[in-house]
Formats: structure tokens, C-alpha cells, sequence
């Protein structure tokens, strides 16, 4: 919720709503870029940090902001992932397991709208020389391979979880036995896939315009 509020206050292009979303996140971030009641193994976690990438744009000074996302990464970096479905991640987990009402399915589809643009947001901000983010290994991030994985991830979803039937989406994915999708159709799930697909599209155009930058 934060997250898509602050976003929709940084597209009005207004002073007043650009300084109220820098003091949000100055009030949650940490001077060494730690998240404040950041939940450790939750993808719902990550969609707050959308308007992050904004700031990186419309601040003189965002190493702070740059820290947090360099911590969100990483974060993301310890999720589980199941090669066997695209490299799609665990949506909720307490160590390396899921936590017991993500156990029957592990995937979920909102989990694309989580994670997915956030990463996008990364590799386009690498790309445009605002960001630098590092793995675990030490090694520079490479925005081509972020690009590839999401793209691979979506595809499995929409190639899996599907229901060609009524053209909306499941809503999760046992990973353990590949039996198949819930039995839930998600309506907005449908919304979730589309939105993520156009997260980079939308950047794209704010880049077309002028941007206000505060102090």
C-alpha cells in the first residue's frame, strides 16, 4: 500500500507530494540503508521501495536510497528460488522454508508484482548509470541477466499458471509434487501480471519528461 501511494504521489510531479514522499522513506531507512520493519522472507515487503527509484532522480543527495535498495536486493538474493518453475521465488518463508500457509503452494502470483518490477527498476537504473548493486559474492550486478530472469519467470507463470478457460490466472503453484495450480482463479492476479509486464514501460516515459528535484 505505501509503496503504490508513494508512486502515485511522485507521478503528480509536484513539489509538496515529492517532499513528502522523500521524508516517508528518510523516516524508514536507516543512514546505512536498513529498512525499518522491513520483514525478512516476505516478497509483499519489497513493493514498498517502487518510489525509491524516483528519488534516485529527483534528490541531490540519495546514497541513502541507493543503500536501501542494495539492501532490498539482497534480501531478495537470500529468497528461496525454484529453478524448476522459471526461477520464480518463494513468496513467503521463515529460514529456507515456507511458512505453513504458503506450504501447499509456494509460488504465488501476486509474488510477480512484488518482486518483478522492483528488480526491472534495478537493471534500468544500472543501465542508466544511477545505480551500482553488488551480490552476495562481492560481484557487480549485470542488468542483462536481471532482464533475462524476469523475463523467464513471467514466461513460466503464463505459460503454467494460466487458465486458458477464462484467461485468468491461478493464484499459486505447488512446487513440490508439480501438481499444479490452486484451484483459485485470481481475478486480479490477471491485473498483478499485466502491471509488472508494464512497470518498465512506464519508466520509460518518465525519463521522456522533466523531473523536479528537491534538496
Amino acid at each position: 500500500f505505501n509503496g503504490l501511494m508513494m508512486d502515485a504521489f511522485l507521478m503528480a510531479e509536484d513539489i509538496d507530494r515529492t517532499q513528502f514522499v522523500k521524508d516517508f522513506y528518510d523516516s524508514n531507512i536507516e543512514e546505512d540503508g536498513a529498512v525499518k520493519n522491513y520483514i525478512e522472507g516476505e516478497l509483499d515487503s519489497i513493493e514498498a521501495a517502487r518510489g525509491l527509484f524516483d528519488l534516485l532522480n529527483e534528490t541531490v543527495d540519495h546514497e541513502k536510497y541507493e543503500q536501501a535498495i542494495q539492501y532490498i536486493y539482497s534480501q531478495l538474493e537470500q529468497q528461496v528460488v525454484y529453478e524448476e518453475c522459471g526461477g520464480n521465488y518463494l513468496h513467503k518463508q521463515e529460514g529456507n522454508a515456507p511458512v505453513e500457509s504458503w506450504s501447499d503452494y509456494q509460488i504465488g502470483l501476486d509474488g510477480l508484482y512484488m518482486a518483478q518490477p522492483f528488480l526491472i527498476e534495478c537493471a534500468n537504473a544500472i543501465d542508466e548509470g544511477k545505480l551500482e548493486l553488488t551480490n552476495s559474492e562481492g560481484e557487480g550486478v549485470n542488468s542483462a541477466v536481471i532482464y533475462q530472469e524476469v523475463y523467464e519467470r513471467m514466461q513460466w507463470v503464463a505459460d503454467h499458471m494460466k487458465d486458458e478457460s477464462t484467461g485468468l490466472y491461478y493464484h499459486g503453484w505447488n512446487s513440490d509434487d508439480q501438481s499444479g495450480t490452486h484451484s483459485f482463479r485470481y481475478g486480479n492476479g490477471a491485473d498483478a501480471y499485466e502491471q509488472s509486464e508494464k512497470q518498465r514501460e512506464r519508466r520509460r516515459r518518465q525519463k521522456s519528461r522533466g523531473r523536479i528535484r528537491i534538496s
